[in-house]
C-alpha cells in the first residue's frame, strides 16, 4: 500500500503546469502583439500619402490625388471623381462616394516611400508617386 505521490503523478503534474504556462504565455503574446502592430500600421499611413500617384499597369491612365487622410480624387482621362478613404487596420480602402464596394485596396505593409502595391478592381497594381503636394 502506497501512502504518497508516486513518480508518474509528479511527472503528470509537472507536464500540466508547463503546458498551462505555455498556453497562457501564447495567449498573452497574441493579444498584445496585435495591438502594437496596428499602432505601427496606422502611423505608416500618415507618412506621406498626400500627393499625386499613378496606378500602374492600368490602361487608360488613372491617377489618384490624395488630399488628406480621408479624401482623394480619382483622375481619369475625362473625369474627376471624389474618393472616400477608409482604414480597416490592415489596409486602406478607396471607395467612390455612395458605393459599398471599394475600387481599390492597399495593404499598409506594402507601403514604401514612392510606391504602394495593392488591388485595383480585380487587378494587382502598383501606385507610383508622381508628385508630392505637401
Amino acid at each position: 500500500m502506497q501512502t504518497g505521490i508516486d513518480r508518474r503523478q509528479i511527472i503528470l503534474i509537472t507536464f500540466g503546469v508547463f503546458l498551462t504556462t505555455l498556453i497562457v504565455f501564447g495567449i498573452y503574446l497574441f493579444i498584445f502583439k496585435n495591438s502594437n502592430v496596428l499602432i505601427v500600421k496606422n502611423l505608416e499611413t500618415k507618412i506621406d500619402l498626400v500627393g499625386t500617384w499613378r496606378v500602374s499597369t492600368i490602361v487608360p491612365t488613372i491617377q489618384i490625388r490624395f488630399i488628406s487622410d480621408r479624401e482623394a480624387i480619382l483622375l481619369e482621362e475625362s473625369s474627376e471623381t471624389k474618393l472616400h478613404l477608409m482604414e480597416d487596420g490592415e489596409g486602406l480602402q478607396l471607395r467612390r462616394r455612395g458605393e459599398e464596394t471599394p475600387i481599390g485596396y492597399f495593404l499598409f505593409r506594402e507601403l514604401k516611400k514612392d510606391s504602394w502595391q495593392g488591388l485595383w478592381g480585380d487587378n494587382l497594381v502598383v501606385l507610383k508617386r508622381i508628385s508630392a503636394d505637401n
